[in-house]
């Protein structure tokens, strides 16, 4: 448009009237003149706007490929969900801060973090592979002890008491407690088992702790008599409602998938026997009978899908 504006004041008529002193309206007219014939052309362009463009071609492909995604997660029930997955049953009061669905890394993983801020409770999954970490021989021999403990075979020999010994057992010793920064823990009687999905077994189970905000040390008097010291604060005192189970769980390394350009390599899953740890932590001045009766039933709503071998 400029250039033919140019090329308007560039004309004898116009050179004329520019020594008429009218420079300024001559260029106003030349270049609406210009603007007028841009606007023209570009009328004529959208009715028959000739081969397509870079970004139109892109825009179609886009909505193409859109719809042949939306078309084929049609076509496929639960496409994009992991060949074992979680379920949990929450009420409009929780607040999901973290949710994970896929088993990638061999590691302790939270799979889901949530609060509760009217009650002060907070909601994590845990799933945690067993003897696949580099931890203290104690407690990896802990962890192996509960492969295959929850085997609805062993259950005459398990009972749902033993299990939850083995659960809590680092609560029991000084050295578990204050690696979890506890200055206290009370154990509370009575447990509780349910079946899941292909039954599974698991079990339900409470305990109060006292927890401190900085690392606890052991202290002893001069008497010899030995407590546990917080170095920091001492947060008041909460009730944890724990649910718990043990399964085979398959964990595929997408990036190794990637990496190698291998579609569905069978060199990158693993199956590992993996706990699964619901935990639901309310301050004590909270808890009343309905809430505790209430925070059961949520943990009874947990169901891990076991992976399936023969997919394989």
């Amino acid at each position: 448009c400029l250039c033919i504006g140019d090329k308007i004041l560039a004309m004898p008529r116009f050179q004329q009237k520019r020594k008429s002193h009218c420079n300024s309206t001559c260029k106003v007219f030349s270049f609406c003149f210009a603007a007028a014939c841009c606007a023209c052309q570009g009328l004529a362009w959208l009715q028959n706007p000739g081969p397509p463009g870079r970004r139109q071609v892109l825009l179609a492909s886009a909505v193409v490929l859109e719809g042949s995604q939306q078309a084929s997660a049609a076509e496929t029930p639960g496409a994009g969900r992991s060949a074992l997955d979680w379920t949990l049953d929450l009420d409009k009061g929780w607040k999901v801060k973290r949710e994970v669905h896929q088993n990638i890394r061999v590691r302790s993983e939270t799979m889901l973090d949530a609060v509760q801020p009217s009650i002060g409770a907070k909601l994590q999954i845990e799933r945690i592979p067993l003897g696949a970490e580099r931890t203290d021989a104690e407690s990896r021999e802990r962890l192996l002890s509960l492969a295959g403990s929850f085997d609805l075979k062993k259950k005459a020999q398990n009972s749902k008491e033993q299990l939850v010994s083995l659960l809590t057992a680092p609560l029991d010793s000084p050295e578990g407690r204050r690696e979890r920064q506890y200055v206290d823990v009370e154990k509370l009687p009575g447990s509780a088992e349910f079946s899941g999905p292909g039954g599974s077994r698991y079990v339900q189970f409470a305990y109060d702790v006292t927890e401190c905000t900085g690392p606890v040390y052991k202290f002893v008097r001069d008497d010899g008599v030995s407590f546990e010291d917080c170095d920091g604060d001492v947060l008041p005192r909460k009730r944890h409602f724990a649910t718990a189970t043990v399964l085979p769980t398959k964990y595929t390394s997408m990036r190794n998938n990637f990496l190698n350009s291998v579609e569905g390599s069978q060199d990158n899953i693993r199956f590992l026997e993996s706990l699964w740890l619901l935990d639901i932590s309310v301050p004590v001045d909270k808890v009343t009978d309905q809430l505790a009766a209430s925070l059961a039933r949520v943990g009874q709503t947990f169901a891990v899908q076991p992976a399936r071998f023969e997919e394989e």
